[in-house]
């Protein structure tokens, strides 16, 4: 029964964060890159508090990148895109154009 109703908080979980995912994706088109960077860091927050060991995802900590970096917000912009890049080793399987290209090439213009 324990694990049964884990899974079912799990389950719980994901669907409520990607719902915020995909409400942070949509602020993010439209440019409205303070309350993405809040729905990114509330999902941030909700899966540390779930996940401990892990604590965020690539394509999380990528987006965080790419608002903190259209922010101006150049030191924690880098921080979530060297954060990308680490969680990548873990995940090998990640999309190159949604997580490794947009810290690849972040990185690249914020540390001239």
């Amino acid at each position: 029964m324990n694990n049964e109703l884990e899974l079912a908080r799990q389950r719980q979980r994901a669907a409520r964060d990607a719902i915020r995912y995909d409400r942070a994706v949509s602020l993010m088109e439209a440019k409205s890159y303070p309350a993405a960077l809040d729905e990114l860091l509330e999902i941030r927050r909700l899966a540390q508090d779930a996940y401990p060991d892990q604590g965020s995802t690539p394509a999380i900590e990528s987006r965080v990148g790419i608002c903190f970096e259209q922010l101006g917000r150049v030191d924690e912009a880098i921080e979530a895109y060297e954060k990308t890049l680490a969680l990548i080793e873990f995940a090998p399987n990640v999309d190159w154009e949604l997580c490794r290209k947009p810290a690849v090439e972040g990185l690249q213009r914020l540390k001239k």
